[in-house]
């Protein structure tokens, strides 16, 4: 069975505006791709790096599972893009290029605009970009 790590980008330690509250939140999306994932044949290995110190801490997990692929979750519709937080972008960069070593690396970036209880205004998208 091919191994997939895949790890959500929001590190809550480098939002110190968020940080101060000390009220983290589930990685939801990354729960979500880790279900579809599954349900498509793959084995998940889960990296929950919402209160690592820094995207360094994703590196054992890949030395340890040493996956096919590496999946950044990027959930844009969380403090990523709505807080324009470079930082987070910087964050799920940097926890693709160690795994240049031994796998391909994915981030996975979705965005969704005008949620509402209205089809006509309920608009999603997601992005794939695969690094060299």
């Amino acid at each position: 069975m091919t191994t997939v790590v895949l790890a959500n980008a929001y590190l809550y330690k480098l939002d110190v505006k968020q940080w101060r509250f000390h009220q983290p939140y589930p990685p939801l999306g990354a729960l979500w791709a880790a279900s579809v994932l599954r349900h498509a044949g793959f084995r998940v290995v889960l990296a929950d790096m919402s209160l690592a110190d820094n995207p360094q801490q994703l590196q054992p997990v890949l030395e340890r599972e040493k996956p096919k692929y590496v999946v950044v979750y990027d959930d844009g519709f969380n403090y990523l893009t709505k807080m324009c937080l470079t930082v987070m972008r910087e964050a799920a960069f940097a926890m693709t290029r160690p795994s240049d070593r031994f796998t391909k690396s994915i981030l996975l970036s979705t965005t969704r605009k005008g949620l509402s209880n209205s089809a006509s205004s309920s608009k999603s998208s997601c992005s794939v970009f695969f690094t060299p």
